[in-house]
């Protein structure tokens, strides 16, 4: 495996004297847009070539959501765009809670009168995981 030789170092505050790489952590998370810390995880479990060529996906539109939100209805997901996606996966969030996984349609229920709900994707790249909601819809109604 080749590695940076400041990879070696245990710890990331033990980087603190080595500036040119910092500044090079900092790009790589403002390209990954992760934390430095976490690039310089990445770096050390996977081999310099495989870092290279890890890209954070990027939303390019938001999931929607279509249907009335009424009680008895059937509400329908929308998938949003991503660039730079190995999967992409939904759920559906009532009340802040996931009541549905990867499912096109959502069937209202009577419990979630008053209630508003969102769906929201997440879109994966190797370790890199981003996610992006729906606008919001409800509250519910009873028709």
């Amino acid at each position: 495996m080749v590695r940076p030789r400041h990879v070696e170092h245990r710890s990331f505050e033990r980087l603190r004297h080595s500036t040119r790489f910092l500044a090079w952590l900092g790009e790589q998370a403002t390209r990954l847009d992760i934390s430095e810390e976490e690039v310089f995880e990445l770096l050390k479990s996977f081999s310099y070539e495989r870092f290279a060529d890890i890209i954070s996906p990027e939303n390019t539109a938001v999931p929607t959501v279509t249907g009335d939100a009424e009680v008895g209805a059937t509400l329908t997901y929308v998938p949003g765009a991503w660039d730079d996606a190995d999967e992409v996966t939904h759920e559906w969030v009532i009340d802040d809670e996931v009541v549905a996984g990867d499912d096109a349609t959502l069937d209202i229920i009577a419990d979630w009168d008053g209630l508003e709900g969102f769906v929201r994707e997440t879109a994966t790249n190797g370790p890199i995981v981003k996610t992006a909601v729906s606008a919001t819809f409800g509250p519910i109604v009873t028709p």
